[in-house]
C-alpha cells in the first residue's frame, strides 16, 4: 500500500475537489445505509471512484517563460 503514496510537497492542483466528493460521498453512503438501498449506497462508491480518479488527472506544467522579458 505505501507504494501507492505520492509524497509530494505541494498538494494535488484538485485537493480541495477530492475533499469535497469524499464528503458528499459519505453522506450518500450513511443515507444508502440508513435507508438500505443498495442503489444510493452504489452511488456512493462511484463518487468515491470519481475522487480516486483525479489522482490520475496530469498537473498543469509551469511555464518556463513567465520570467520578465528584456526590454532592449
Amino acid at each position: 500500500m505505501s507504494l501507492l503514496l505520492d509524497r509530494q510537497r505541494c498538494p494535488s492542483r484538485y485537493l480541495a475537489w477530492k475533499i469535497r466528493i469524499f464528503s458528499v460521498a459519505a453522506v450518500v453512503a450513511l443515507v444508502g445505509m440508513y435507508l438500505n438501498n443498495p442503489w444510493i449506497t452504489g452511488a456512493a462508491l462511484v463518487l468515491l471512484f470519481v475522487g480516486m480518479m483525479l489522482r490520475f488527472l496530469p498537473e498543469p506544467t509551469a511555464s518556463k517563460d513567465s520570467s520578465p522579458s528584456d526590454p532592449g
